[in-house]
């Protein structure tokens, strides 16, 4: 294939003369172009805004033929290059022309569309009797059993070829062969018949059935049908002694059953209900999805294309007004780029992993075979990791986001987790020790690898070699700078948990001078809806453990007015019968805050902070460099808050912002209506608004989670609170802060009776306890007494001294024992032999129990001490 600056020739191999792909065949069509608006179609200008500015800037991104490629798609007919956008925009597959026909009306002749497709189907072929590529071992029209997850049957979908093992949006499999972009689409002939059946409706696959006579026991899906149907290509439609050939093609057509066969049958009556189908080149789609990743500087695999600037044309999202400054250096080299986007790709495919494992629908053989894909990927993400580590890199800019390293952290960060529900520890324990080896990228997540890693060590059968490792793993994460403060408290309460396992010296242990501050505590009770258990089929009556299926779906509260709510808006309901307001927000609220009194600073022009004009916030924010590229401006910002301003800037922001819904980082106006969060902000403190600020400045990755569940707020007493979590940064702000328990009635009520049980029993086991030291002690001070007076009258101020011991030594402690008896030991002296001895010992009792208290209250202060 040959490309000219002019037109894009095209010399076929069936003898045809050249065509130019910018040139109708009027042979087969002949309507004249006119001249459309399609000029000013959105997609078409977005596509083309794109292309022009990444090859001004960026064009060294780009091979020969890419770039060849890409700008002779400006001299494509403008019917064709829309069709062909539209196509690339949706999820790669085939497609019926049919499902298309709101297409049409962006043109002014509804023919358009047809001739948009004959134009992106026509292909040049290197040689007329060159076979087409075949996989190995497998032919085009082998049956496969294709069962199809979706549930959606009556909606068309794409069918999707399986590529390669191995190759599936994998960029490293990139060549610069021309004939990568010989054609911009297939049409059918080029399907595979099971491709083809996939595209058809679920009725329509019921006809085919019926028309071939299948019978399918149970529900038919769409996903049986299909498999049904190439069942019966194995059956022959002519009665022969040997297995014909399947008939091949050239111009790389799909082979064809022979004819009067089953399958051949099949595919022409599949073809009658579709009509023309076909399917973008997927080199083609894979050079718009590199283009759209540097054009839009995209940090994860995006399966969508060009949808920022599709919003902003369509007057759908509205970004912020900054200046924008388009810098060359993102990605150094090509194999950079194809290396970070294969990095992308490698990153999704873990991730569409990990959620079929997780999925409670997924079969236990479905999960083992994903086990076995994990493991795959593991190896590959670790060396590829291991590999990228051992480069040396320029210096950190805020630009490591883009290198394939910080992909690779991020992978492994993922599996680290799914490892650990697979009790893999060896494997976890190596992975966290490789990504805390390296100081280079997601550095903010260190002090979740440190304390995951001791946790690990001290879980695993306890030794003393485990112990000292975690030991070891937390003190070095206390002193690592980039612990960040949200990590630090629980590190902490680990390492004092570790150092007394270790049975550490007490002068040898560590001491920490912040503490956590505790919030009140609000119970409130209600009735609880539950959801209703689901049927079990169970004919015979049986009761069997596995017919007991567990409730499923969210509990539900009885509100005001009966009516069932969710936990957080009963507990709204509470605050607002006490005159608050309430909102349930979560982490939407102190984002929200942060975007409103630091508008002008987010925005600010930084160098190589705003590289796009869709971009909700710098490329710096969730890094470090952040505060220190800003600092002057930040702290100015943060003064101005501790002084009182909050309420002026939010106010002029929110002005400014709210009608035209600026779309930025922290933007809520859908959530947040303009009087309440002005609210908010006057009601909470100066230091509060500083603190909430100040966390996401320095970390703003980390500071939006653990942020409580409810904002409370009383205008007329400018009383705000925050209802759960979040809570030590907000109380050490000033901040009031509760946390609500909702408990269900009767469960209250079994609780108050168990615990009043167990306080019973408690109390019971003390006072035996103390009866038992008690007598001794009074039978202590009776013998020393016998020793000197041995009659009657001693004897029985004995027995009047056990009974007022045991009476006030129920609550002493054991430390407290030498004092109280030295004080029943002295009252002791002052009892008088008594025909009425218990008016005596109620007197004698009433002063030891005074006594006694004193004892305990100095026993308290010096406890206190």
């Amino acid at each position: 294939m040959s490309f000219s600056k002019e037109s894009t020739v095209i010399s076929f191999g069936d003898g045809s003369p050249a065509l130019a792909l910018n040139e109708l065949p009027s042979e087969e069509i002949d309507v004249e172009l006119p001249k459309w608006p399609l000029e000013e179609n959105m997609y078409i200008k977005v596509f083309k805004d794109a292309m022009t500015t990444v090859l001004e800037h960026e064009s060294f991104l780009f091979s020969e033929s890419e770039k060849i490629y890409l700008r002779e798609l400006e001299s494509l007919p403008l019917n064709a290059l829309y069709l062909l956008i539209r196509l690339s925009l949706r999820k790669p597959g085939w497609f019926r022309l049919s499902d298309f026909a709101s297409y049409r009306e962006a043109f002014d002749d509804a023919r358009q569309l047809d001739m948009a497709y004959e134009i992106l189907c026509r292909r040049a072929d290197t040689n007329e009797t060159e076979e087409p590529p075949i996989k190995k071992g497998i032919s085009r029209d082998t049956p496969i059993d294709l069962t199809l997850d979706s549930d959606d049957e009556d909606e068309p979908q794409a069918a999707e070829e399986k590529p390669n093992e191995g190759q599936k949006n994998d960029p490293r499999s990139d060549t610069t062969d021309d004939s990568l972009f010989t054609f911009h689409a297939s049409c059918h002939e080029f399907a595979d018949l099971s491709e083809l059946l996939q595209l058809l409706l679920k009725d329509e696959l019921d006809k085919l059935a019926k028309s071939f006579k299948l019978k399918i026991q149970g529900q038919k899906k769409r996903g049986d049908l299909v498999a049904a149907l190439l069942k019966q290509t194995t059956s022959q439609g002519i009665i022969s002694y040997f297995q014909p050939k399947p008939l091949q093609q050239a111009n790389g057509l799909k082979t064809k059953y022979p004819k009067g066969s089953i399958g051949n049958r099949l595919r022409e009556l599949a073809m009658k209900s579709l009509g023309k189908c076909i399917k973008i080149n997927e080199r083609v789609i894979a050079l718009i999805r590199r283009l759209n990743l540097v054009y839009f500087r995209t940090t994860a695999f995006e399966e969508k294309l060009l949808v920022p600037a599709i919003l902003v044309a369509s007057k759908k999202r509205q970004y912020a007004p900054y200046e924008t400054k388009r810098s060359s250096n993102i990605f150094p080299s090509r194999d950079a780029l194809l290396e970070y986007e294969a990095a992308l790709a490698l990153e999704r495919k873990v991730e569409d992993l990990t959620a079929c494992y997780s999925n409670s629908r997924s079969s236990e053989m479905e999960k083992q075979e994903t086990e076995i894909w994990l493991i795959r990927a593991y190896n590959e993400v670790m060396g590829l990791f291991e590999g990228t580590v051992e480069r040396v890199y320029r210096e950190r800019t805020g630009l490591e986001r883009f290198e394939a390293g910080y992909v690779y952290v991020r992978t492994l960060h993922h599996l680290a987790t799914i490892v650990g529900q697979l009790d893999e520890v060896d494997t976890e324990i190596r992975i966290l020790e490789k990504l805390l080896a390296q100081d280079r990228w997601l550095l903010g997540k260190r002090g979740s690898w440190y304390d995951r890693l001791a946790c690990i060590f001290m879980k695993k059968p306890t030794t003393q070699t485990g112990l000292e490792k975690a030991y070891g793993i937390i003190t070095t994460a206390l002193i690592d700078v980039e612990t960040r403060l949200r990590y630090r408290p629980k590190l902490v309460r680990r390492l004092a948990r570790v150092e007394r396992q270790l049975e550490v010296e007490e002068d040898q242990t560590h001491s920490c001078d912040a503490t956590l501050q505790k919030c009140k505590e609000r119970y409130i009770t209600g009735e609880c809806v539950r959801p209703e258990e689901p049927e079990v089929d169970n004919p015979f009556g049986l009761v069997r453990p596995q017919l007991k299926k567990r409730s499923s779906g969210r509990t539900a509260w009885l509100g005001r007015d009966e009516v069932p709510t969710t936990v957080e808006d009963f507990a709204i309901q509470y605050y607002e019968g006490k005159g608050f307001k309430g909102l349930h927000c979560e982490g939407s609220i102190v984002r929200f805050i942060f975007a409103l009194l630091f508008h002008d600073i987010l925005f600010m022009p930084v160098n190589g902070a705003f590289e796009t004009p869709y971009q909700t916030g710098p490329l710096d924010l969730a890094l470090d460099v952040f505060y220190s590229a800003r600092k002057e401006a930040i702290d100015a910002r943060l003064n101005q808050i501790l002084n009182g301003d909050a309420l002026n800037i939010a106010t002029f922001i929110d002005a400014e912002n709210r009608e035209k819904q600026t779309f930025y980082v922290g933007s809520r106006w859908d959530k947040f209506k303009r009087e309440e969060i002005l609210e908010i902000i006057e009601c909470l403190e100066p230091s509060v608004l500083h603190s909430i600020c100040l966390q996401q400045v320095h970390d703003f990755e980390g500071s939006g989670g653990g942020v409580p569940d409810l904002i409370i707020w009383n205008y007329k007493k400018r009383d705000a609170r925050f209802v759960e979590i979040w809570i030590d940064t907000l109380l050490s702000a000033g901040a009031q802060v509760e946390l609500c328990h909702v408990e269900e009635l009767q469960d209250k009520k079994r609780q108050i009776t168990k615990k009043e049980e167990k306080n019973e029993k408690a109390r019971t086991r003390r006072q035996s306890k103390s009866l038992s030291r008690a007598s001794s002690v009074a039978a202590s001070v009776a013998s020393r007494r016998s020793q000197s007076v041995q009659d009657t009258s001693t004897q029985a101020g004995s027995s009047r001294g056990t009974s007022v011991a045991s009476a006030i030594m129920i609550e002493s402690e054991e430390e407290d024992e030498p004092m109280v008896e030295e004080a029943a030991d002295e009252l002791y002296d002052e009892m008088e032999p008594s025909d009425d001895e218990q008016p005596v010992a109620k007197k004698h009792g009433k002063r030891l129990l005074e006594v006694t208290e004193d004892v305990h209250a100095q026993q308290t202060k010096r406890q206190k001490r």
